[in-house]
């Protein structure tokens, strides 16, 4: 039998997340992204607002996939 690939050893050791913990993780990321999405638009940082959103909107797609 071939040995385990790294990435599959690591995944057995700590065991697989659960949707609890992923719907935590997506809870405390949408949680920071508006509130540092809400200082940007507040102190007028249009750049950095929109770079946020763009980043978001990345982000977001690659999570639903």
């Amino acid at each position: 039998m071939p040995a385990m690939p790294a990435w599959m050893a690591d995944l057995a050791g700590k065991g697989a997340p659960n949707a609890k913990d992923k719907d935590e993780a997506d809870a405390r990321w949408v949680g920071e992204f508006s509130d540092d999405l809400e200082v940007a638009i507040a102190l007028r940082e249009w750049e950095q607002a929109v770079a946020l959103v763009e980043d978001g909107r990345s982000i977001s797609v690659k999570r639903i996939e």
